[in-house]
């Protein structure tokens, strides 16, 4: 009896375990995470078909109301691969916080934050590159 009870409580804990580790798997494609640390500091911008560098055009309240849009935007917790194509809407702002470098990229098509070696994807991309062309000059 008492051999049952022990085997019975290994399963238990066996199947815990398991719902547990799929829970943490799936949390990662259901939670958003803040796509950058709050000590953000934009390092360059550059827009358009061609990426051209656009910081010196750019004044500063302008970058800061561009710094308060990464600070408030957020990311998936999953990775994503992606090979942008550039257009004239193409946006890619590089920074860098306490974790360090972030290269965000933005299109019609894609939204996503790259830390050097992962992508994610940028939650309400549309909305974040629409917000960013009402700030940036025009091209």
């Amino acid at each position: 009896m008492k051999r049952t009870w022990k085997l019975l409580l290994v399963c238990i804990l066996a199947v815990a375990a398991v719902a547990a580790a799929a829970a943490g798997i799936c949390a990662r494609y259901v939670l958003h995470y803040p796509a950058v640390g709050e000590d953000f500091e934009i390092s360059f911008i550059r827009a358009g078909e061609t990426l051209e560098d656009i910081t010196e055009q750019i004044d500063q309240d302008t970058l800061d109301a561009i710094k308060g849009l990464m600070l408030g935007a957020e990311r998936g917790g999953y990775r994503v691969g992606c090979s942008p194509w550039l257009s004239e809407s193409s946006v890619e702002i590089n920074g860098r916080d306490s974790e360090g470098l972030w290269h965000i990229y933005l299109d019609e098509d894609t939204s996503v934050i790259n830390d050097g070696d992962r992508r994610y994807p940028l939650i309400n991309g549309e909305e974040l590159l629409e917000q960013l062309w009402a700030l940036l000059p025009e091209q």
